[in-house]
């Protein structure tokens, strides 16, 4: 629906934003772009600790799937779409994991 639109954010449909969400994705987009061993963008991080998280200004890299709200380059999800979770099989969270399906 959006032929120009070269990223997309996936959300689940439970979350709450915080009022900086937009303004966070539209600021580290580029990243998806720069490096093409970055394969989503996360706004959460259940490793977000104090030792880990006390400053604002830190982006952090982290190897693990993707949790509640994410993006994507269109190149990206169109290549995941054709490799979907079976029926059966489990959470699209876990089946995200498989290191295949993103390419190492």
């Amino acid at each position: 629906e959006f032929p120009r639109a070269d990223k997309a954010i996936v959300l689940e449909d439970d979350l709450l934003l915080s009022p900086d969400f937009l303004r966070y994705f539209h600021h580290v987009a580029p990243l998806l772009d720069l490096d093409p061993t970055v394969f989503c963008i996360n706004a959460f991080s259940s490793n977000s600790y104090s030792d880990t998280a006390s400053d604002p200004r830190v982006l952090l890299r982290a190897r693990s799937y993707p949790m509640y709200g994410w993006m994507v380059k269109r190149s990206y999800a169109s290549q995941i779409i054709n490799h979907w979770v079976p029926p059966g099989i489990g959470d699209w969270d876990w089946w995200l994991t498989w290191e295949d399906l993103r390419k190492g």
